[in-house]
């Protein structure tokens, strides 16, 4: 069963809900990526950012917390919670073989992912002053046109076989047999790992159970803003970010212009 964490105390969520209308206004429609997240919650928390990285288990580790930042795009974000959600792939470093049952299979599968596990506890564990570690699954659901956002973290656990079961799961897709390998928990017979095959490009799939509010869900919903893209120099992009490091663009173009008529007067 999933153990879900408070991810922003009071203080954070106003600075979050800042920070997220302030992301929502520089994308100017792009697609939200990995970093964008990451970097908007280095700076919610008061860290340094961590810079972007594609590699597993990178996105965020200080002071003995560790957190792996997941993103899923969902035109209804808080309409999700209560649902299991897969996310394509939380690892592509695992092999197996598809001519053993599927219980060994797991158990390679699982033994792969727990070193994986371990090594990122080691990691976040050398950031701490007291050699604790707290490793996490930070998921991310963000609406296309960035109307609405939802976020909730929840522990991150190395699997134990006896609490699951697998079975191969052969299939069709556009016209091609498929095979993968499904894990489902025992407890509650959901389904909780999918696996595509090696020979594929095997990734490890997992599914997550999205919360309500009252269990750790964040849900943002930014203000809708009458602005426009405005294109300049990178050069002068990147000396207004400078001399106004903590403004939003429309304000900065504002007192800019504000400037600008004081010194015609």
């Amino acid at each position: 069963m999933a153990e879900y964490i408070q991810a922003f105390d009071a203080d954070e969520v106003l600075m979050a809900t800042a920070e997220v209308n302030k992301l929502v206004r520089s994308l100017q429609g792009r697609k939200l990526e990995e970093g964008d997240w990451t970097s908007l919650y280095c700076r919610v928390k008061g860290v340094p950012e961590m810079g972007w990285s594609n590699l597993p288990f990178r996105d965020y580790l200080h002071d003995g917390v560790g957190v792996e930042f997941k993103l899923l795009s969902k035109a209804d974000p808080s309409g999700c919670m209560g649902k299991s959600l897969m996310h394509p792939a939380a690892t592509r470093t695992i092999d197996f073989s598809e001519n053993e049952p599927a219980e060994d299979a797991m158990a390679k599968v699982f033994n792969q992912w727990g070193a994986a596990i371990s090594e990122f506890e080691d990691r976040v564990r050398a950031t701490s002053k007291t050699g604790s570690v707290d490793v996490r699954w930070g998921i991310l659901l963000w609406a296309p046109d960035h109307s609405e956002f939802l976020y909730f973290e929840e522990r991150l656990e190395k699997p134990r076989v006896e609490d699951f079961q697998a079975r191969w799961h052969d299939g069709n897709h556009r016209g091609k047999a498929t095979r993968n390998l499904h894990i489902f928990e025992k407890a509650t017979g959901k389904k909780r790992f999918s696996c595509t095959l090696p020979r594929n490009g095997a990734k490890l799939q997992p599914y997550f159970d999205v919360p309500d509010v009252a269990n750790g869900a964040h849900i943002f919903r930014p203000e809708k803003a009458d602005v426009l893209p405005l294109f300049v120099r990178r050069e002068d992009a990147d000396a207004i970010e400078k001399l106004f490091p903590d403004t939003s663009s429309e304000d900065v173009i504002a007192q800019l212009l504000e400037n600008w008529r004081k010194g015609r007067e």
